[in-house]
């Protein structure tokens, strides 16, 4: 029987449902999930244990907890009709933000310490128009237009050129009602999605590149079905369906993914539609359990040609390879060859038609391979920037292109011989969503993935 528990019983149990985990950014999947938040019906939620923390700037915050100083907006903010500009100081980055009505965030611009060289690009997920373009150094992203019943809900700030190679860039947001939320990294996700709840502060911390980052006990992303999901006394997680049917199935957001076994969210290891997964203790689903499992004996690939996303399966025991360990963002061609082949070999470096080089290719069969995005010469500081940035979309002579660190890492950990199937499924991306990518300047003559990168 569900329980209602007095505010502070709430507060404890909500936070303890926040597990500290890597995260990946994945903004391309489309929500099919059948189930919808109460905010978003606007009704009101009911006074149960819940994934809301209920303070207005999350547990333990401070009034500045990244450190930085603070011009606030000034009285004026929330006013009708009215964006109030503010500024925030962190160490290398200046945000600049607009207050509109409601005390949300509107509008925002970044500016990257120019002493550290490089560049920052940022973009938002607005109430009145979804995810906006990015935008780079200065630009205005957000309410342009001085509407100031214009809510921020989500942001995505990436580095680039000599910033993006000394640096990761780490962000978070404080949402109203919810509280702040963890940090997000390097072009993730950092906010919620239709939810209708907004961005009222963002914090950012910048940290030498591949040291150790800020951590925190919340996940980056609130999800919408999390204000209908709440712990029992023994620590398990039910949903309430808004039909109030004892529902079982998928719960699909543009950032998370739940299941639900008989109104019970399930954590842990799960054998569910012929796959096996790994659920965080909060219940969402983990799409890169790599970390988890570590290198395997044997693997299969499987590269969806419609979706333009591979597959990486390992073996389960007897039960074959159900296990999908992580997805990668490809690039084909109209000629890219449907089947299942063996892969015979692999090169460090490829020569290409067209006088360019790849990195890390594996053949699929013929002169098809799985390779990196392009180069200019067998130098991996000599990228053609447009084919990391068109990585999503078919753009190649039917070879599979991907990311340099992803081919890397076929390259480095999947055996001589894996089978590799590539098929045609416009009702789904696989079992993971699709990873995407933080656009590089035209400029730019590295892939920011690349780990083979040494800049002088």
């Amino acid at each position: 029987m569900k329980k209602t528990l007095k505010t502070g019983v709430v507060m404890a149990l909500a936070f303890a449902l926040a597990v500290p985990v890597t995260a990946y950014a994945d903004n391309a999947y489309e929500n099919h999930g059948p189930g919808i938040a109460l905010e978003q019906q606007g009704q009101e939620t009911p006074a149960t244990v819940n994934m809301d923390s209920g303070s207005e700037h999350g547990p333990g915050a401070s009034e500045n907890p990244a450190g930085g100083s603070e011009t606030p907006a000034g009285d004026g903010a929330g006013a009708a009709g009215v964006i109030t500009p503010g500024q925030k100081e962190f160490n290398g980055v200046t945000l600049n933000y607009g207050v509109g009505n409601g005390g949300f965030y509107s509008n925002m611009s970044l500016v990257f310490n120019s002493g550290l060289g490089g560049s920052i690009s940022y973009t938002s997920s607005i109430n009145n128009g979804g995810w906006l373009g990015w935008n780079y150094v200065g630009e205005l992203n957000g309410a342009v237009d001085g509407n100031a019943d214009t809510r921020m809900e989500a942001v995505r700030i990436g580095l680039s050129m000599l910033a993006g190679y000394n640096w990761d860039i780490y962000y978070r947001v404080t949402l109203d009602t919810i509280g702040q939320l963890g940090w997000a990294k390097n072009g993730e996700i950092a906010g919620t999605l239709n939810s209708g709840h907004y961005i009222t502060d963002i914090d950012i911390q910048l940290v030498p590149k591949g040291q150790p980052g800020p951590q925190s006990d919340r996940y980056r992303f609130y999800s919408p079905y999390e204000s209908r999901m709440w712990r029992d006394e023994a620590g398990s997680i039910h949903y309430d369906d808004p039909n109030g049917n004892d529902y079982s199935g998928w719960l699909d957001d543009s950032e998370s993914r739940f299941f639900v076994s008989n109104s019970m969210v399930l954590t842990g290891w799960q054998y569910l539609n012929g796959y096996k997964y790994y659920f965080r203790e909060d219940g969402r689903l983990v799409q890169n359990v790599d970390p988890i499992i570590g290198k395997q004996s044997s693997y299969v690939i499987k590269v969806n040609k419609t979706t333009n996303c591979l597959t990486i399966y390992a073996k389960d025991g007897d039960n074959g390879y159900i296990l999908p360990v992580m997805s990668m963002l490809t690039s084909v061609g109209d000629d890219t060859p449907l089947g299942t082949f063996k892969s015979p070999e692999r090169y460090r470096w490829r020569y290409m038609i067209g006088d360019c080089y790849t990195q890390y290719a594996t053949r699929i069969t013929g002169s098809f391979l799985l390779h990196s995005v392009i180069f200019e010469k067998e130098n991996n500081r000599t990228l053609r920037a447009q084919t990391y940035n068109d990585l999503g979309v078919a753009r190649s002579a039917g070879c599979v292109r991907l990311r340099t660190g992803d081919a890397k890492w076929i390259y480095d950990n999947v055996q001589a011989g894996v089978p590799i199937t590539i098929y045609e499924d416009t009702t789904s991306v696989g079992p993971f969503y699709r990873p995407d990518v933080v656009p590089v300047p035209n400029t730019q003559e590295w892939d920011p993935t690349d780990p083979g990168v040494l800049l002088q």
